[in-house]
């Protein structure tokens, strides 16, 4: 099976911020989400891409090889679409001031961290 087909973006955002804490429970803190849901997330993945990402140890985990490798792919497609939003941004922002920061919120309650003010003011 292609896992790049079963994969989800969420499951790379959960994983990136898993492997920058090493830890399950701080990623489910800082994504708000509970530690089962992290846990659960990572084993999809895990199962989906064929190979352990984590060593699990005591209470922490490490990267794996294959998690490491991974980690440098989900953070690239991550940029991406981070950059891909901030695109989204800029084009939105040349329309009407009210539309500019009215698209700029939704972006941001999409999780993006936008300056409305600053980005419509400066485009």
């Amino acid at each position: 099976m292609n896992f790049v087909r079963t994969l989800t973006l969420r499951q790379l955002q959960i994983f990136a911020v898993a492997a920058r804490h090493l830890s399950y429970a701080r990623a489910a803190e800082e994504l708000h989400l509970t530690p089962p849901a992290v846990s659960m997330q990572l084993k999809q993945l895990e199962d989906n891409v064929g190979l352990p990402l984590f060593e699990r140890m005591g209470r922490g985990v490490a990267l794996t090889g294959a998690g490491e490798l991974l980690l440098h792919h989900a953070l690239r497609v991550l940029g991406e679409i981070k950059d891909a939003e901030a695109n989204r941004c800029a084009y939105v922002c040349t329309t009407s001031p009210a539309e500019c920061i009215q698209q700029c919120e939704l972006l941001n309650s999409r999780g993006a961290t936008y300056d409305c003010n600053r980005a419509c003011r400066d485009n």
